[in-house]
Protein backbone atom coordinates (compact mmCIF):
# COMPACT_ATOMS: atom_id res chain seq x y z
CA UNK A 1 0.00 0.00 0.00
CA UNK A 2 1.38 3.39 -1.01
CA UNK A 3 1.88 6.04 1.68
CA UNK A 4 -0.75 8.76 1.86
CA UNK A 5 0.33 11.92 0.05
CA UNK A 6 -1.77 15.01 0.83
CA UNK A 7 -3.11 16.86 -2.18
CA UNK A 8 -3.02 20.66 -2.25
CA UNK A 9 -6.25 22.40 -1.35
CA UNK A 10 -8.31 23.45 -4.33
CA UNK A 11 -8.52 27.23 -4.76
CA UNK A 12 -11.78 29.04 -5.31
CA UNK A 13 -15.17 29.40 -3.67
CA UNK A 14 -16.75 26.62 -1.65
CA UNK A 15 -19.08 24.35 -3.59
CA UNK A 16 -20.86 21.68 -1.56
CA UNK A 17 -22.07 19.69 -4.56
CA UNK A 18 -18.62 19.64 -6.15
CA UNK A 19 -17.02 18.60 -2.86
CA UNK A 20 -19.54 15.79 -2.39
CA UNK A 21 -18.84 14.59 -5.93
CA UNK A 22 -15.08 14.64 -5.28
CA UNK A 23 -15.54 12.66 -2.06
CA UNK A 24 -17.70 10.01 -3.74
CA UNK A 25 -15.23 9.73 -6.63
CA UNK A 26 -12.32 9.52 -4.18
CA UNK A 27 -14.04 6.70 -2.24
CA UNK A 28 -14.52 4.76 -5.47
CA UNK A 29 -10.93 5.38 -6.54
CA UNK A 30 -9.48 4.25 -3.21
CA UNK A 31 -11.64 1.14 -3.20
CA UNK A 32 -10.78 0.23 -6.80
CA UNK A 33 -7.06 0.92 -6.41
CA UNK A 34 -6.28 -0.19 -2.84
CA UNK A 35 -9.18 -2.44 -1.84
CA UNK A 36 -11.68 -2.43 0.99
CA UNK A 37 -9.04 -2.80 3.71
CA UNK A 38 -7.56 0.60 2.83
CA UNK A 39 -10.90 2.41 2.80
CA UNK A 40 -11.41 4.99 5.55
CA UNK A 41 -12.17 8.64 6.13
CA UNK A 42 -8.51 9.69 6.22
CA UNK A 43 -7.65 8.06 2.91
CA UNK A 44 -10.82 9.33 1.20
CA UNK A 45 -10.25 12.88 2.45
CA UNK A 46 -6.64 12.92 1.26
CA UNK A 47 -7.65 11.52 -2.13
CA UNK A 48 -10.38 14.19 -2.48
CA UNK A 49 -8.16 17.00 -1.20
CA UNK A 50 -10.46 18.09 1.61
CA UNK A 51 -10.91 17.78 5.37
CA UNK A 52 -12.26 14.49 6.71
CA UNK A 53 -14.84 16.40 8.78
CA UNK A 54 -16.73 17.00 5.53
CA UNK A 55 -17.23 13.23 5.09
CA UNK A 56 -19.05 13.12 8.42
CA UNK A 57 -20.96 16.34 7.71
CA UNK A 58 -22.16 15.37 4.24
CA UNK A 59 -22.46 11.58 4.52
CA UNK A 60 -22.38 10.58 8.19
CA UNK A 61 -19.14 8.60 7.71
CA UNK A 62 -17.24 6.62 5.09
CA UNK A 63 -20.07 4.13 4.56
CA UNK A 64 -22.43 6.90 3.51
CA UNK A 65 -19.76 8.30 1.24
CA UNK A 66 -19.39 4.93 -0.50
CA UNK A 67 -23.12 4.32 -0.97
CA UNK A 68 -23.43 6.54 -4.07
CA UNK A 69 -20.45 4.70 -5.62
CA UNK A 70 -22.43 1.47 -5.37
CA UNK A 71 -24.80 2.98 -7.93
CA UNK A 72 -21.92 3.55 -10.39
CA UNK A 73 -22.26 2.53 -14.04
CA UNK A 74 -22.19 -1.21 -14.64
CA UNK A 75 -19.90 -1.04 -17.66
CA UNK A 76 -16.44 0.33 -18.33
CA UNK A 77 -13.05 -0.10 -16.64
CA UNK A 78 -14.02 1.57 -13.39
CA UNK A 79 -17.01 -0.71 -12.86
CA UNK A 80 -14.81 -3.77 -13.40
CA UNK A 81 -12.39 -2.49 -10.74
CA UNK A 82 -15.30 -1.84 -8.36
CA UNK A 83 -16.68 -5.36 -8.73
CA UNK A 84 -13.21 -6.89 -8.30
CA UNK A 85 -12.62 -4.86 -5.13
CA UNK A 86 -15.82 -6.04 -3.41
CA UNK A 87 -15.94 -9.68 -4.44
CA UNK A 88 -16.07 -12.14 -1.52
CA UNK A 89 -12.82 -13.57 -0.22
Amino acid sequence: MAPIQPRPALPGPRDRAATQARLVAAAGNVLARDGFAALGVNRIAVEAGCDKVLIYRYFGGWKGCCAPSAKAPTSGPRSRNWRAAIRPV
